[in-house]
């Protein structure tokens, strides 16, 4: 077991079933498993220097832990702390250095493409924490085919594997 920082769980096992005999009654959904995804979380100051508008303000990413994208964050999620069995945590494959820079040129390109600035703006790192996403991997099953989902435990969004 690993102790591992992880958001709440908001779409239960049960939940989950319900809400996809809702939406395919012709096929069979099982579900699998629940894995931990790795991901890592930057919290940014932005200084003054050449914003008009973010001047002093907070700005968050998250990096993904194997395949190194980068994403906005509009709030800085909540974690908990919670013991998992290893062979269920996804091993990450981004150092925290890399992190950082991969972190910083996301948010440079999404700031100048998004808003009005004078110059770049000076990025001073707050924070950076390791955290595991949960998903479900789900099995489903037609009459002709099956198929795999991972489902986000938090919000509920699926994606075909």
């Amino acid at each position: 077991m690993k102790e591992v920082r992880t958001e709440s769980i908001s779409f239960e096992k049960d939940l989950l079933k319900e809400s996809f005999k809702k939406m395919e009654p012709n096929v069979k959904y099982e579900i699998q498993s629940l894995i931990y995804y790795p991901y890592l979380f930057h919290e940014y100051k932005v200084e003054k220097s050449g914003l008009i508008n973010r001047v002093g303000q907070k700005t968050g990413c998250t990096i993904d832990g194997m395949n190194k994208i980068g994403a906005l964050v509009d709030t800085a999620p909540t974690f908990i702390f919670k013991k998992i069995k290893e062979k269920y945590i996804m091993k990450r494959i981004v150092n925290n250095n890399e992190a950082i820079e991969i972190a910083e040129q996301f948010l440079f390109e999404s700031i100048y493409s998004r808003m009005k600035i004078v110059k770049m703006p000076r990025l001073e790192l707050q924070r950076q924490e390791e955290f595991y996403r949960p998903y479900w991997i789900v099995k489903g099953k037609g009459k002709l085919t099956s198929f795999y989902l991972t489902v986000d435990a938090v919000t509920g969004k699926y994606h075909p594997l």
